[in-house]
């Protein structure tokens, strides 16, 4: 199994066990508050569940994710962000139902902050022609255009359109010796 492939799993794997820890943090926290202070013991197992989801997911991302000051600063402004929309959606459903509200605003905080660190995170374009730049000093363009190759699967230029057959391909690299291509 790929090093991608495990992380998507254990991405997917990571609801279900929050879940769980969801579950047996509201318990804990219902028998240690008991009913009097009922709102807290929501509350205190929404926070040790957006924790485990916070540590969980970027430990899972973390190598895969250029950090720059900004995408940090942003990861911080989406949490505070994703804490205003689950305040004010837990405001909105507690006139309805005072434990579904206490709910929905607990799950809706780090449900918003996974999806929008999920957009946050991504590889710009700028990002992935470094690192592309970086890992192949030289890399199979088409003759045509220059396009770089890499991540192609077939031998049509997406850039200008025009089609190559492997030799072509090869034979036309700039900075390549010629290369003996036999079947």
């Amino acid at each position: 199994m790929s090093h991608l492939v495990s992380r998507i799993l254990l991405a997917i794997l990571m609801l279900p066990a929050a879940s769980l820890i969801w579950l047996i943090t509201l318990v804990a926290a219902d028998r240690t508050f008991g009913y009097a202070l009922r709102p807290w013991p929501m509350i205190m197992s929404g926070l040790c569940t957006w924790v485990f989801v916070a540590i969980y997911w970027y430990g899972l991302w973390r190598g895969g994710v250029r950090w720059t000051s900004e995408r940090i600063t942003r990861t911080f402004l989406c949490a505070g962000a994703s804490i205003v929309a689950g305040f004010i959606a837990g405001v909105l459903v507690y006139p309805v139902e005072n434990e579904v509200g206490q709910f929905v605003g607990c799950v809706t905080a780090p449900l918003l902050w996974l999806i929008v660190v999920t957009i946050l995170w991504r590889e710009t374009a700028r990002e992935r022609a470094a690192r592309l730049k970086s890992t192949d000093k030289n890399p199979i363009v088409f003759p045509n255009c220059g396009y770089n190759l890499t991540g192609l699967s077939n031998t049509r230029c997406p850039e200008c359109g025009t089609q190559y057959t492997i030799d072509e391909l090869l034979l036309g690299q700039p900075s390549r010796a010629p290369v003996d291509v036999t079947d």
